[in-house]
Parts: C-alpha cells; sequence; structure tokens
C-alpha cells in the first residue's frame, strides 16, 4: 500500500476549500407566457446558427459553454413550453424547457435568450398572419354547428324528466 502524500492532501484541502461554485438553479417548467393554448404548437427554423451551449466537463463535472454551429428548429408546445432540435449529425439532438434535467432546461432557457429577438419577431408575425384565417376557421365551423343545434337542444329535453 501506498503512503498518503500530506502535502498533497493539504494543498487538495486548500483547492476544494477555496473553491466559491454556485449551484445552478433553474425553474421545473419554464414556458413562452401568455402563449395561447387555442393556436396549438408553432415550429420555427432559426436556420444554420452560432451558438452557446452549456455542456458538463468529462474530467471535472463542471459547467462550462462551448460555441457550436447548426441548423436550430424550436418548436413551442400547444402549453408554452418549448423545444429546439438540431439537424446535423454531430449535433445534440435536443433540448426541452419542461425537461427533467436542470442541464437541459439551462441550455433551453440560454438557447432561447441567445435567439429571443428572432424568435419573437418570427412567432408575432406568424401569429398574425394565421389568426385571421384561424378565426374564419372557426367561424365556419360554428355556423356549422348552428344545423344541429335544434336537434341536440330537442335530444336534450327529451332526456328531462318531470
Amino acid at each position: 500500500m501506498k503512503e498518503i502524500n500530506l502535502p498533497e492532501l493539504g494543498i487538495l484541502k486548500e483547492a476544494l476549500q477555496g473553491a466559491k461554485l454556485k449551484k445552478l438553479s433553474v425553474p421545473n417548467d419554464i414556458r413562452i407566457p401568455y402563449w395561447p393554448s387555442a393556436i396549438g404548437s408553432a415550429k420555427l427554423n432559426l436556420g444554420m446558427k452560432d451558438y452557446l451551449y452549456l455542456e458538463l466537463s468529462a474530467k471535472t463535472g463542471f459547467l462550462h459553454i462551448e460555441k457550436k454551429v447548426h441548423t436550430v428548429l424550436m418548436t413551442i408546445h400547444k402549453n408554452g413550453a418549448f423545444t429546439f432540435l438540431f439537424e446535423e449529425p454531430d449535433a445534440p439532438m435536443h433540448v426541452r424547457s419542461n425537461s427533467i434535467s436542470t442541464l437541459d432546461r439551462a441550455r433551453a432557457v440560454l438557447l432561447f435568450h441567445q435567439f429571443r429577438e428572432e424568435i419573437c419577431e418570427k412567432l408575432a408575425s406568424l401569429l398574425k398572419a394565421d389568426e385571421v384565417k384561424h378565426n374564419q376557421a372557426v367561424l365556419t365551423i360554428e355556423e356549422a354547428m348552428e344545423t344541429f343545434i335544434p336537434y341536440m337542444l330537442a335530444d336534450d329535453i327529451s332526456t328531462w324528466e318531470d
């Protein structure tokens, strides 16, 4: 058995005690505020982008940020949660704002932060363009339902008991 070198342990003890590491804290379920659930989901192609991506060091487990370049796609889900997907073979798979992994949620927030202006502009124009079509479709369905209302009402009345 090899003897423990006390001076080396002292150096390690000093390094560990001197480390002022901040804890990564990200809320569990991050969503785009006021996302209209009537829309359902939306997809954005942000194109080929340089972006910063949060990684864990394989040696120490510490966080660091790497620069990557891939085609970035974003999906906003019905509940306002969002997912980033990447297309190239060497790219990360995806990150979600409502992931159970704190690291994934942090990655999603960092990506949203980097592209927030472009995301907001694209979403605003997408929503404005589809608003008229959406409302017209709902109106058409409501008009089609008017045909059935007397029958539904009669059926409902026939089930009433005195």
